[in-house]
């Protein structure tokens, strides 16, 4: 969204959100150079981040295991789901722990869900683990 307004405001030459190139450039050409630099990049965003798409709905089973349509995931996990939604005990332990916690407390009947859910995670191991990191030095 930043990066449509830059465009559109470089491109009226408005200048606001850009103080430094404000006092520096008197041409309004330069600014075509930037705008194409936004363009690549807005770019480079969509091609990264298209496959977040075709992974919406198991990014939505992930993180909100207990309110997600059953019909939106895949069949050989939507009758372990059911269960595992129905399961109140569970339900209130997630609330009380969180994404990243309740599969702690899954048994081995959910083991697919288990499955499912650490490919997920492991998607975002990096982040996990600079996550942890950092709480340890907010607990230290």
């Amino acid at each position: 969204m930043k990066l449509r307004l830059w465009e559109t405001q470089l491109s009226l030459n408005n200048l606001v959100h850009f103080p430094t190139l404000k006092q520096l450039s008197t041409d309004s050409n330069d600014n075509k150079r930037y705008i194409s630099y936004i363009l690549l990049l807005k770019n480079e965003f969509i091609n990264r981040f298209t496959d977040f798409q075709k992974y919406k709905d198991g990014f939505l089973l992930f993180s909100e295991p207990f309110f997600i349509n059953t019909e939106h995931v895949r069949e050989d996990l939507q009758l372990k789901l059911i269960d595992l939604q129905c399961n109140s005990v569970l339900k209130s332990k997630f609330e009380a722990v969180g994404v990243l916690e309740i599969f702690k407390y899954l048994g081995n009947s959910y083991s697919k869900l288990k499955k499912y859910f650490s490919n997920i995670l492991s998607m975002f191991g990096s982040f996990y683990v600079c996550e942890q990191f950092s709480l340890m030095k907010l607990n230290k």
